[in-house]
């Protein structure tokens, strides 16, 4: 219960310094140095797992600290004809440092009142590099887009991401479960590659290097806010083995893999029926499919190599991206060293429920657009 209590204190705390941060970055005007972070991974929490785990929470913090993208957000200076006519292309950079945390607690079924087993310690720099392409075309009002004129602004985002991160859970353990540390700090006897996994302290600890290209497609709304992004990406990772991952753990895991990610988002505005004057005004709510694809290389045949997972969520702009979401995934288990799990088995259900909070930058080109953004939050 102590345990519980301890762990759901360090939930509300980094729920309530993220709030407190999105909303200092917001109460100011947006300039040169503001981040620009369209692609950043949300943070989750999920209280309910149908069986096996009491709560889980993902939490990316991040934390801008070097930001040129002006011209990425310099179409208003240009007069509308030009644009319309020959296009906009600029190209921006960002550098954030994520101090991305994972912490899983298992329920009773699993380990009676246990605490937080080998919580994750992620943190990284990334770096993106962007090239925004404007451009104008007729597109005919859709249903599901009321708003939008017939004619509207589109344009495509290119990003060249690289990350060099730390990867560990903090455990001084051996790897397998039936070895022990001898007198010399050796873990003792040798077992063979694919033996159980000591997922209750055993030692997981690496560093690696990402490199990633991500493309995403957008549609604006007449005020040149975006409206729509559908977007993919891939990124390679690599654990080299000079920089913390040693060769027991490197037969086991992996050395390399890739990740796939496919996203649609969308932003609506509602009035709930109000009229137009109401103080409540237009209520923006954010929409969000996502589709995930992991492949593990180099991984030893008795531990799975791939993991999917489909991520459906909505945030709400005005409540600091705070939203709901769900999630469901198949193929090894994420969380650190547990990766001899497999997610939908007997202790890991395939569906889990909660909270998240959506920290991507919604692309808004013009002074006018990004102080309609700001309202939102008032």
């Amino acid at each position: 219960m102590t345990a519980c209590l301890r762990n759901t204190s360090t939930l509300l705390l980094s729920l309530s310094l993220m709030v407190g941060r999105l909303s200092a970055q917001l109460s100011s005007e947006p300039t040169d140095a503001a981040p620009f972070g369209p692609l950043l991974i949300p943070s989750r929490f999920l209280p309910a797992w149908p069986n096996g785990v009491l709560f889980e929470g993902d939490v990316h913090l991040p934390v801008g600290l070097y930001s040129r993208t002006a011209r990425l957000r310099s179409i208003g200076q240009l007069r509308v004809a030009q644009v319309d006519s020959a296009g906009y292309t600029a190209t921006g950079a960002a550098l954030f440092f994520l101090p991305h945390f994972t912490f899983r607690q298992w329920s009773g079924k699993v380990e009676p009142s246990a605490p937080v087993l080998t919580p994750t310690f992620n943190p990284g720099f990334e770096f993106s590099v962007y090239r925004l392409t404007t451009r104008a075309r007729g597109k005919k009002a859709s249903w599901w887009f009321p708003s939008i004129a017939s004619t509207s602004r589109t344009g495509s985002l290119h990003a060249l991401q690289g990350r060099l991160a730390h990867y560990s859970n903090g455990q001084a353990g051996c790897l397998y479960q039936n070895q022990s540390i001898d007198s010399v700090g050796k873990c003792r006897p040798s077992v063979a590659v694919g033996s159980p996994l000591n997922v209750r302290d055993g030692s997981f600890s690496t560093n690696y290097v990402e490199l990633g290209y991500a493309y995403s497609t957008l549609l604006f709304d007449q005020s040149l806010l975006e409206r729509v992004r559908v977007g993919m990406s891939t990124t390679a990772r690599w654990h080299p083995a000079c920089c913390g991952m040693d060769g027991e753990l490197a037969r086991a895991y992996g050395r390399s893999g890739l990740l796939t990610r496919l996203e649609l988002r969308t932003r609506h505005d509602s009035s709930f029926g109000l009229t137009p004057n109401h103080s409540l005004g237009r209520f923006p709510i954010t929409l969000n499919l996502t589709v995930e694809y992991e492949q593990a290389f180099q991984r030893d045949a008795a531990f799975l190599s791939q993991r999917f997972a489909i991520e459906p969520w909505v945030a709400f702009p005005r409540l600091y991206g705070l939203g709901v979401v769900a999630r469901w995934a198949t193929g090894f288990d994420y969380y650190n060293i547990g990766f001899g799990r497999k997610i939908g088995g007997t202790d890991i259900s395939s569906w889990s429920f909660g909270l998240m909070l959506d920290h991507s930058t919604t692309i808004a080109l013009t002074r006018q657009a990004r102080e309609a953004t700001r309202r939102v939050f008032r």
